[in-house]
């Protein structure tokens, strides 16, 4: 993902990675993502997110939702009971996405996270279900815990008047407008 930030009230990527199957069908069956450092609340990625259940594993190829049973616990997300083929000779790539909660009490903590432990991710060859243990290791990416920033919308109302909204998309409450100028520099329509 392109952003280091994690906002309230959305369903956001936190991660991607990538299968390969060589020489013969695949089936992945279990992912685990564990938060490996950070501040959040003891690193705790389930109090960030919307339930024991709002992550999403998603075929970047296709943009369809992995069928999987999520749980998260603590700082580990889990799908399991998966049966996703990779077929042969092929790179299949993956996003997780987390439906985030409310952050406000978290603001500027972070959170690291990767499959960075022996066993994470359990794949078998599609013609036995024999496992095959994966190679390969994880590169994680630490995100910081943020507020989407308000917007603001100045709209003509007449030649000397003006109409100004402000939006807060997120759920920070402390946000105050303590003053605002306006300049124009062309001429009303």
């Amino acid at each position: 993902p392109s952003t280091s930030r994690l906002y309230s009230s959305a369903e956001q990527e936190i991660g991607r990675f990538a299968v390969t199957a060589r020489n013969e069908v695949a089936r992945l069956q279990t992912v685990t993502i564990t938060t490996s450092t950070g501040g959040v609340a003891g690193s705790s990625i389930q109090k960030i997110a919307n339930s024991t259940s709002s992550a999403k594993l998603i075929d970047v190829a296709t943009g369809l939702e992995v069928s999987a049973t999520v749980t998260i616990a603590d700082n580990v997300i889990t799908f399991s009971s998966m049966n996703d083929t990779v077929a042969k000779d092929v790179t299949k790539n993956y996003k997780i996405m987390l439906g985030v909660s409310s952050v406000d009490s978290y603001y500027g903590m972070t959170v690291t996270l990767g499959t960075v432990t022996s066993g994470a991710i359990t794949i078998v060859r599609d013609s036995d279900s024999n496992t095959i243990t994966p190679t390969g290791s994880a590169t994680t990416k630490t995100y910081t815990v943020g507020t989407v920033a308000p917007t603001v919308l100045v709209t003509a109302v007449n030649e000397n008047t003006f109409k100004v909204r402000v939006t807060n998309p997120d759920s920070n409450t402390g946000i105050t407008l303590t003053g605002a100028k306006f300049d124009f520099k062309t001429a009303l329509p």
